[in-house]
């Protein structure tokens, strides 16, 4: 009676074939197989007269004879089903298939000496030392394949990559990222692309052949579907047409051989004919002269001028001490002109920047340094100026918290309320700024 050999992952084990046998993922299947891939019954093999036929129950194209895949296939001899990542070796007699063994067997122990007998036996009666019995050498794990095999063995019978010290070197120096898939469903050491060119031209991989390597993302591909690879074949790794070793495209659909996304320059051509010229210049130019329009527009309208221009700010700071300081010339003398008119420029200069704590400190200070004067007079006039200004920042910045809280309607009344109380408040310009924002606002909201 005919049998399957079944190697899965993990287990390996014979079946007898009966009239019918199903294969799947189910455990209703007479052969079970524990892999995600495939379904409750996956394939049938039926038995006609003395022949088995092999049939593809869900038409999904997973089963593969000898590397080809098949829908129905009249079973022979040594053939040898892949399915998932299961093998199924087939034999029309009911023999069991065992893998490979070691070539090598452990060493037989020398026999014992003789027992020692009464003619040659001493009189101190001791016995006669045994010959020493050798210790069996140890299994150790093959360094390429990692399976089982004696110590000092030239040669791994599972994989069949050779172990002596000039093999060592030679591997390491053709270590690579590419492996090839053997014939005993093992993965070959790992590879550098010229070996892997060496065996196609050697004969060792053929279109059918099964490898991985970068270009595949490392995963498991025939040769004539690998990119970089497939070329040494002959063939376009994706339409199978007949290519050379020096091509870089393919001539029959255009695609990179070497699986790096190139465009060949015919597209390229085609691709930049599509393109507009685009004239970056004009629209650069027109851009910075707009910007510089704006910016212009924007220093005159808030007044950042008086920071990029520090004459100009100078001149308006001037105007504003000339009626105090002509005055006070008369009254303290020259002696003390020079020093006082700086402290009341550096107290009109920080009213203008909007620091009036700092302006009436100075104000105070020269105060108290000549009271009962017409110079006081002056000053104080300037001092409850300076102060009227402190009270109506302080009211813009409440102001200022309406509009943070969408209450805009406040914050107009607020504004426009001390526009008119104060018309010669020195930050103006930042005070309509604000009027017009708000008034913005209104209107966006549809606010009365």
């Amino acid at each position: 009676m005919a049998s399957l050999f079944i190697i899965s992952p993990g287990k390996t084990h014979t079946y007898e074939l009966g009239v019918s046998t199903t294969i799947g993922s189910s455990q209703e299947a007479d052969i079970y197989l524990e892999l995600p891939d495939l379904e409750s019954v996956e394939a049938r093999i039926d038995r006609e007269g003395s022949n088995y036929l092999l049939s593809d129950v869900t038409g999904r194209g997973l089963i593969r004879v000898d590397r080809k895949p098949v829908q129905r296939h009249l079973l022979k001899e040594g053939d040898k089903i892949e399915l998932g990542g299961s093998f199924l070796i087939f034999t029309s007699e009911s023999k069991r298939v065992t893998p490979p063994r070691m070539q090598e067997p452990y060493p037989q122990p020398p026999p014992l000496a003789p027992a020692p007998t009464k003619e040659t036996q001493e009189p101190s009666y001791q016995l006669a030392e045994a010959a020493p019995v050798p210790k069996r050498a140890r299994p150790r794990p093959c360094i390429y394949c990692g399976r089982q095999i004696l110590k000092g063995s030239a040669r791994c019978p599972h994989c069949g990559e050779l172990l002596g010290e000039e093999a060592r070197k030679k591997a390491e120096e053709e270590a690579g990222p590419w492996s090839l898939l053997t014939d005993r469903a093992m993965a070959t050491r790992g590879v550098k692309l010229a070996v892997m060119v060496r065996w196609v031209r050697e004969g060792r991989i053929d279109r059918n052949s099964t490898v991985r390597g970068p270009s595949t993302r490392f995963q498991w591909r025939y040769a004539a579907e690998t990119p970089v690879l497939s070329k040494y074949l002959g063939l376009c790794p994706h339409c199978q047409s007949p290519v050379a070793e020096k091509d870089v495209f393919c001539a029959a659909c255009k695609g990179d051989l070497d699986g790096k996304g190139r465009i060949p320059p015919e597209k390229v051509a085609q691709v930049k004919k599509k393109v507009p010229k685009r004239r970056g210049k004009k629209r650069l130019v027109l851009l910075v002269s707009l910007l510089l329009i704006v910016g212009v527009v924007a220093m005159g309208y808030t007044g950042l001028w008086r920071y990029l221009f520090p004459a100009a700010q100078e001149r308006w700071v001037e105007e504003k001490v000339n009626a105090v300081t002509l005055r006070f010339k008369v009254v303290v003398g020259p002696e003390h002109f020079g020093r006082e008119q700086a402290l009341l420029k550096q107290a009109a200069g920080a009213s203008a920047r909007g620091d009036f704590q700092d302006a009436i400190t100075i104000y105070e200070g020269l105060m108290a340094t000549y009271p009962d004067t017409d110079f006081a007079a002056e000053v104080s006039v300037l001092l409850q100026r300076t102060r009227g200004w402190q009270r109506a920042r302080r009211r813009i910045n409440l102001a200022d918290n309406f509009r943070r809280n969408n209450m805009h309607a406040q914050a107009l009344l607020i504004y426009q309320e001390l526009k008119a109380t104060y018309p010669d408040y020195p930050l103006m310009n930042k005070l309509n700024q604000r009027i017009a924002d708000t008034r913005r606002a209104l209107g966006t909201e549809n606010q009365p």
